[in-house]
């Protein structure tokens, strides 16, 4: 397992301006990036969070589309 491939929960938490908290929190409620756990320790494969990321932009991106619709000019 190369160590470049994953983020640990303390990468990940910089890279998103967020908390370790948060991370643990979103893992409990089966929330955010899929993650893999080997022994005691938390890895997210770097793959899978950036394709996270871009589903995201994407929502986003639908949210904000949607919104523009829906408001009165």
């Amino acid at each position: 397992m190369s160590e470049s491939c994953y983020y640990t929960p303390k990468q990940l938490a910089v890279r998103w301006h967020m908390t370790e908290q948060t991370l643990a929190n979103w893992r409990s409620l089966q929330r955010g990036p899929p993650f893999i756990r080997i022994s005691n320790r938390v890895l997210y494969p770097k793959d899978t969070v950036h394709s996270h990321e871009e589903h995201q932009k994407q929502l986003n991106k639908e949210r904000i589309n949607s919104s523009w619709l829906t408001q009165e000019h």
